[in-house]
């Protein structure tokens, strides 16, 4: 019995420390909105735009947006207007090793990404707690209205029609609204 008990105290002494030393530990979780594991995939070939002017890109719909990945590896890019985007911006462009960036009307990107399909195709709606996978972009859909995606090689964002959230290293040009406009899990 005694060393049933000495183990049992070892065990709680060892757990005690552990979380003594890593304060942090609790706040370095994923957040929901990326944690793509816990969002089943779906089949990406009925999102994928088989006609020749649409380049091989797959579309999706999310609430309030209307997403696309493709034609080449780390590119997504999806339309509609979170309400911390600033004036006049229309969706928001990742492009492989650039970005998130704002998409404007007659701005960055506006000549050379379409938004939506070139020619016809009728995306389909991506269901929530669901993800998709092309290339090196993942997208879910966490909530009925949010949007995240991820590009493997740590850019992405998150979108709402209340906020957004744009995660890249330094080089990332558009803020991010103030932490007190976002979810507590994104702050």
């Amino acid at each position: 019995m005694k060393k049933v008990l000495l183990r049992a105290m070892t065990a709680v002494v060892a757990v005690g420390s552990a979380l003594a030393l890593a304060p942090g530990l609790a706040t370095a979780a994923t957040p929901p909105e990326l944690d793509f594991a816990a969002y089943p995939a779906v089949d990406a070939n009925r999102y994928v735009s088989y006609n020749y002017d649409n380049n091989g890109r797959a579309f999706f719909r999310a609430g309030e947006f209307y997403c696309s990945i493709g034609s080449r590896p780390g590119r997504v890019a999806c339309k509609g207007r979170p309400a911390t985007a600033p004036p006049g911006m229309q969706g928001v462009l990742l492009n492989n090793h650039q970005g998130p960036w704002w998409v404007t009307p007659a701005g960055l990107a506006a000549p050379t990404i379409s938004l939506v399909p070139e020619a016809y195709f009728r995306a389909p709606v991506l269901p929530v707690k669901r993800s998709i996978h092309i290339y090196d972009v993942t997208c879910a859909r966490p909530r009925p209205a949010v949007v995240s995606c991820m590009w493997t090689a740590g850019r992405g964002f998150v979108i709402s029609p209340k906020w957004h959230k744009f995660y890249a290293p330094r080089d990332v040009r558009d803020a991010n609204p103030p932490s007190h406009l976002l979810p507590p899990s994104l702050r």
